[in-house]
């Protein structure tokens, strides 16, 4: 492990749970993509401390861990904030509760058992998420709103199957990892579709989801075990990446749109 990363890590579990601001400069657009991209983080933190164990492109992960759990406890006081004027304040406590665990397994010594225990604690995590988005969604009920919600789940889609390819390597629980695998894969062609079929989308959304199509097409044959797999783990996460990256910028879009 190298010197750096335990300082990023020293310096993570130092900081103390975050206190809510007096007030919110979220909308409900921008609250939407938050709360979603937590989705994502709960995802990528398990990716990236699964690559560690297995040694798949490690000092990236490393790197890649350490912000995204700053980034995580950044972001919890803005999501109280909007939750405690917008009268959820339910939602997003439950998504802080289930943090807590997910960080302290995040930044153990990586292991075979951390991971797998970081996976069930990385799920719960992802459905508290999961419910404060939607609760977000449904103060307003704006179909520009939900669309910032469904591209904002691709993002979360993305890491989780990079994360369960590479914990495939590990020969736990494979027959349930195959079948996750399926269902994401199954799940993010169906949201790809609609998202293209959008009425109204811009040249910008439309040239960033047809590039989101070409990375998903090159991607979706290497997924899961078959010739080839211990080497192109990492090809699996570099394009997975990329298509995070596409669906972050789409849902930006999405969300500046439906604040105007």
């Amino acid at each position: 492990m190298r010197p750096i990363y335990l300082l990023q890590c020293a310096a993570l579990l130092a900081v103390s749970a975050p206190a809510a601001p007096q007030g919110s400069y979220l909308d409900h657009a921008s609250a939407t993509n938050k709360a979603g991209r937590q989705r994502m983080l709960s995802q990528r933190i398990f990716r990236c401390y699964v690559q560690i164990v297995e040694n798949v492109s490690a000092p990236a992960a490393r790197a890649q861990l350490a912000e995204s759990v700053l980034v995580f406890d950044e972001q919890i006081p803005d999501l109280k904030a909007f939750a405690a004027q917008s009268g959820i304040p339910d939602a997003v406590a439950d998504v802080e509760r289930h943090w807590i665990s997910v960080r302290a397994l995040a930044l153990g010594t990586p292991s075979h058992d951390g991971a797998l225990k970081l996976r069930a604690a990385a799920n719960q995590l992802l459905e508290a998420a999961e419910r404060n988005t939607a609760a977000i969604v449904r103060l307003t009920g704006a179909p520009e709103n939900q669309l910032v919600d469904l591209a904002g789940r691709q993002r979360m889609l993305s890491q989780r199957l990079a994360a369960h390819h590479v914990m495939l390597g590990m020969d736990v629980e494979r027959p349930a990892l195959q079948r996750a695998i399926e269902d994401d894969r199954a799940e993010f062609t169906r949201a790809l579709g609609q998202l293209r079929s959008t009425p109204g989308n811009n040249a910008e959304v439309a040239a960033e989801l047809e590039a989101v199509a070409e990375q998903w097409g090159r991607l979706q044959p290497m997924l899961g075990l078959k010739a080839g797999y211990m080497g192109n783990r990492a090809a699996v996460i570099a394009l997975a990446n990329a298509i995070l990256n596409r669906m972050d910028r789409v849902t930006s879009i999405y969300q500046k749109e439906a604040a105007r």
